[in-house]
């Protein structure tokens, strides 16, 4: 079990595309005391991320994080960024970690001419990334990312998101 600790931040409201829970075996807790209340009913993490502390309270937290699950892991961490919370990075993180490698040729029958800029594009939309998480995980403008994604449309012969991945996947073009 992994659990993340995040403070609510103002930026997450305003971003709530980002908001939803990407990740089924993290549970999170905005405070610490909700964490240790969790703790003292049973639950035990193994691994703990404190995030968005202040510095001058995080000895503390991890103090008292400590005492109350002394054998969990606990990793302080901080976004740094326009936009960023510990738990949009996290996301990325895991996202890119489990992204298919993009294969070296196109596959046999590639009759669509992908581009390998767009098949990029495509693994992120199969993997649910929205366009603003494709232009910061493929370091890309928003703008770009649309125009691949026209380009893919067209391509494919398709009018949604959701038709583009569905042929992605069946046809198994990324």
């Amino acid at each position: 079990m992994i659990w993340l600790i995040e403070p609510p931040s103002p930026k997450r409201s305003k971003r709530r595309s980002l908001q939803r829970e990407p990740i089924p075996w993290l549970t999170r807790f905005e405070k610490l005391a909700e964490a240790i209340e969790a703790i003292s009913h049973g639950e035990i993490p193994s691994l703990i991320f404190l995030a968005q502390a202040p510095a001058r309270s995080v000895a503390t937290a991890v103090r008292r994080l400590q005492a109350a699950a002394p054998g969990a892991f606990i990793i302080t961490l901080r976004a740094w960024g326009k936009d960023a919370t510990v738990s949009a990075c996290l996301r990325r993180l895991i996202l890119a970690s489990t992204m298919p490698v993009a294969p070296t040729t196109h596959p046999p029958g590639d009759i669509y001419k992908i581009s390998h800029r767009e098949r990029e594009v495509l693994r992120c939309m199969v993997s649910g990334l929205i366009k603003k998480e494709i232009a910061e995980f493929l370091s890309l403008s928003y703008h770009t990312v649309d125009n691949h994604e026209r380009h893919l449309f067209h391509k494919l012969k398709v009018h949604t998101r959701t038709a583009a991945v569905a042929k992605a996947v069946m046809e198994k073009l990324c």
